[in-house]
């Protein structure tokens, strides 16, 4: 499955997203709706494992289309747009394997998990990661069960296999879906991803230097020059996210000044607002 789904930023996958978002999109709008990702899923990306996980797709697409930031008058946020592709790819092979999980446990084939399915399943969440203490089974049924309906339906399995980090641990994963217990690493990488409007991995000099300013109004145009001349390690005229992060985390020699020193631990920093930055960068940029 995970072969199929083309979320990594390099290359290779940028290029077979593009291919496989064209094939989705038969109008040619830029937009995925439902039902063409739903066909898609089937007809473009031959999962049909996926396909039967209805569940699963609606959980991503939800997840996916109002990712990023959508302009005023336009259909974006209803839709997957071309730049939520990506992403959409990833939440679907994150959700998918919730609902292997999920299905796993259902012995009923009801599409919703009882205490008795659950107790049942108490060895299955031991190798997934969880351990549930004997005697604990039915208060943690009923956490689990958000809307005490007395059964646990998918979305709230989902909640509660993400906040555990539950990990079939059959494939070899490339990372954490975004907003899933990421490290601070991931969250940077991600939020720049945002406004990569391209999908091609690279961030302009004018997002930089909108983020840069937002952490550090005090910071001359001299120096922001010098951090992306910094970032830039192969001096091609553009900063690629792992060229950011390095410097970022200072993998990379070089004197800094003070100045930008503390913009850079701030920036690396737990406490950022990232709300308040992205609200800053100019998505609103066309190719």
């Amino acid at each position: 499955v995970a072969e199929k789904l083309p979320y990594e930023r390099t290359p290779e996958g940028y290029a077979r997203r593009t291919e496989l978002f064209g094939q989705m999109d038969p109008n040619g709008n830029g937009y995925l709706s439902l039902a063409e990702i739903d066909r898609g899923v089937l007809d473009v990306l031959q999962l049909g494992e996926i396909f039967d996980a209805k569940p699963a797709i609606m959980r991503a697409f939800q997840k996916a289309k109002n990712y990023l930031p959508t302009d005023s008058g336009t259909p974006g946020e209803d839709y997957v747009q071309r730049r939520e592709f990506r992403i959409f790819l990833q939440f679907l092979r994150h959700y998918f394997e919730l609902w292997v999980m999920f299905e796993g446990i259902d012995s009923g084939m009801d599409r919703r998990i009882n205490i008795d399915e659950f107790t049942a399943a108490i060895p299955k969440l031991a190798s997934w990661g969880v351990l549930i203490e004997e005697g604990t089974e039915e208060s943690t049924f009923n956490q689990i069960d958000d809307n005490d309906g007395g059964q646990v339906l998918f979305a709230e399995f989902c909640d509660y296999a993400i906040k555990h980090k539950l990990d079939l641990g059959e494939e070899q994963d490339d990372g954490d879906v975004p907003e899933l217990g990421m490290t601070v690493e991931e969250k940077i990488k991600d939020t720049f991803a945002q406004y990569d409007v391209n999908g091609d991995g690279v961030i302009s000099p004018e997002e930089l230097t909108s983020v840069l300013t937002s952490l550090n109004a005090s910071l001359k145009p001299l120096e922001i020059e010098q951090i992306l001349a910094t970032a830039d390690c192969n001096k091609d005229g553009k900063v690629d996210y792992k060229e950011f992060v390095d410097w970022l985390f200072k993998r990379r020699g070089g004197k800094e000044g003070k100045n930008t020193e503390a913009t850079r631990k701030a920036l690396a920093s737990q406490d950022v607002d990232w709300e308040a930055i992205s609200a800053k960068l100019p998505y609103e940029r066309t190719p």
